[in-house]
């Protein structure tokens, strides 16, 4: 018979047994359930999973002891999260993270056992230590009566059974370009001697004013990604010039006093980096990327610098996107010296209207004040054209301008001839070589324009009525002679003087060496006062206008100087002494050399009616 110290150690050992197989196959469903919620999404999509592997732990322990396994059915729903969920996949992550520390826990609980059991009972085989380091695995796990086949490298090691992922760095970040917000990028480097894979990766982004991190590139999007061994991936913002080399595009935008987070499977901290005013950030943050130009790890023997310290990590760097980091240096820009470049200009100061052959062309030269200080007048060039129209523009050689004044007040000596049109340029330029065109863009223009002397040749002041009269005019100069604007006045012998002739009515030329006929109007019935034979080329201004003994005849040019005057009888106002009255059907008349010697005795003598000369005719002057 057994005695009870027997039995109770059998029953110890049945007992034991019996929980070493219930705690193995208890850990066997659990690393398949593990194994099932480690599976990529996309692997998950089609697959039907039973009830029972997806229980969580408090359920296995309910029906630990229970021999019967309650039947659901239960379907996973084919539909990949978006990323507006992505804090939904961020709380399975934890819940993840989570099961795994309940596994290792039950494994460390059933070591203990294990060895516990090898104390009291020798004849139990030892359980076979872990690998600690699994670089390829594959594995052929049957889901739903499925066969699933995961062949994948892993570049990951086990603490107990806790994966340890190896650090991949945030190398480079562009918040911004010059000529377009969407220029922005994340840039990650590998250190490692082995590619990486990034499946279950993401990055998350915290604001300045953020109250935790958001989602900034979701696991999905790094799924089935790789990062090569010393090599880089992009992350880059849709549009981007980069958007080619780009591994994930993402829309989401980066900005200033931000923080961005690298998390691995677990959802440890891969990396970290904090800028500006961001509120997380290693030791300390980073400087603000300047528009147009990236943060990026500073190189050290050939590799990314990584203190841990944001601040002394990162520089400012001219953006490379997945190429070593280039440090951006600042070259300061080069500060021309101001430069005169404005030509300089010209005044004219001249009359329109000269009355002398002999002239003096006045102009201002000046080199004006620009953005810099003049650099004062070096030369000029003066040129002059007689009749624009059909002359040549005389250039005259360039003249030196002395000590380069800002300004100087040119004086130029000109000769030229009567009646004749002129017109005048300058073109000047400044010790700096700004040279002007020719200036002013109208030329300056006068004409010559002497006086010429227009005689009182002969007076008449009644002949058959008291009103037959006239007043005849004699120029003596070599060219014709415009009388607009000339006036033609009587004194009587009171001295009171009026117009026969206003200026505004006084038209008509004369030509050279010829006459000019004036007399008065017919009266309003129509009779006629002047009876002479020769007509008339003015007649007076007014029907009443009319001469008499005694009176003095006087003519104004247009510049009311007063040419000539004829005094007789007893006038008041006369040259040297008056000349006779004319007398009735008479005239005075000046001698036929038209001398004028200033005095109205000597120069004028009665004559006849028949004495009264016609006009001359400009060709029977030339025969």
């Amino acid at each position: 018979m057994y005695n009870v110290k027997t039995i109770i150690f059998y029953s110890f050992v049945i007992t034991f047994i019996l929980l070493f197989i219930f705690s193995f196959e208890f850990t066997k469903k659990i690393s398949k359930n593990l194994f099932i919620a480690s599976l990529p999404l996309s692997a998950l999509q089609d697959t039907e999973i039973n009830n029972y592997d997806l229980k969580p732990i408090e359920s296995f322990q309910e029906d630990s002891g229970s021999q019967q396994e309650v039947k659901k059915e239960n379907i996973i729903t084919k539909t990949v999260p978006e990323y507006s969920k992505q804090d939904q996949i961020d709380d399975i992550l934890e819940k993840i993270d989570i099961l795994n520390q309940q596994i290792t826990d039950l494994r460390i609980s059933e070591s203990m056992q294990v060895e516990s059991a090898q104390i009291e009972n020798k004849n139990l085989p030892e359980q076979a230590p872990e690998s600690p380091v699994i670089e390829e695995i594959s594995q052929e796990t049957e889901v739903n009566d499925q066969l699933y086949t995961n062949i994948e490298t892993i570049e990951y090691s086990f603490s107990g059974n806790n994966p340890v992922y190896p650090k991949i760095l945030i190398s480079e970040v562009q918040i911004s370009g010059l000529g377009d917000e969407k220029q922005e990028f994340v840039e990650l480097y590998n250190p490692e001697e082995k590619d990486i894979d990034l499946t279950g990766w993401y990055l998350q982004r915290k604001t300045k004013t953020a109250s935790s991190y958001s989602t900034f590139v979701p696991n999905i999007l790094f799924s089935g990604k790789k990062i090569t061994s010393k090599g880089y991936f992009l992350v880059a913002r849709e549009d981007f010039v980069f958007v080619n080399q780009a591994d994930i595009v993402v829309d989401n935008p980066l900005t200033e006093d931000n923080s961005l987070m690298l998390k691995n499977p677990s959802g440890e901290i891969s990396d970290k980096v904090g800028w500006g005013d961001a509120q997380d950030y290693e030791l300390l943050a980073t400087i603000n990327p300047l528009q147009g130009k990236s943060i990026g790890r500073k190189i050290v023997v050939g590799q990314p610098y990584d203190i841990n310290i944001n601040l002394e990590d990162f520089e400012l760097n001219q953006p490379s996107p997945k190429t070593i980091n280039t440090t951006y240096v600042f070259v300061e820009p080069t500060i021309l010296e101001p430069v005169d470049l404005v030509p300089p200009f010209v005044n004219f100061t001249l009359d329109t209207l000269q009355k002398s052959l002999n002239i003096t062309i006045n102009f201002t030269l000046i080199d004006p004040i620009g953005l810099v200080s003049p650099s004062g007048i070096d030369s000029y060039i003066f040129r002059w054209q007689k009749d624009l129209e059909n002359g040549a523009w005389q250039e005259e050689t360039e003249q030196k301008v002395d000590e380069s004044p800002i300004s100087i007040n040119i004086q130029k000596d000109f000769i030229g001839e009567d009646e004749k049109n002129y017109y005048f340029q300058v073109k000047v330029k400044d010790t700096a070589g700004n040279e002007s065109d020719w200036l002013p863009t109208i030329p300056a223009t006068t004409k010559i324009s002497l006086f010429k002397k227009i005689l009182i040749s002969e007076v008449k002041t009644e002949g058959q009525s008291a009103k037959d009269e006239f007043i005849q005019l004699y120029n003596p100069n070599d060219i014709l002679v415009n009388l607009v604007g000339f006036a033609l006045k009587k004194k009587t012998s009171g001295g009171i003087e009026s117009n026969l002739v206003s200026t505004d009515a006084f038209i008509g030329t004369v030509g050279p060496m010829d006459y000019f006929l004036i007399a008065p109007q017919d009266n309003d019935d129509g009779t006629k006062n002047y009876m002479g034979e020769i007509v008339p080329d003015l007649r007076y201004s007014g029907t009443s206008f009319s001469i008499a003994d005694n009176n003095t005849v006087l003519l104004y040019n247009a510049d009311d100087q007063l040419l000539d005057k004829v005094g007789f009888g007893t006038a008041v106002d006369f040259e040297t002494a008056p000349a006779q009255n004319p007398g009735e059907n008479k005239s005075i008349k000046r001698s036929e050399t038209f001398s004028d010697t200033d005095n109205n005795e000597e120069d004028f003598n009665i004559s006849g009616q028949e004495d009264i000369e016609a006009p001359l005719i400009i060709e029977d002057l030339l025969e």
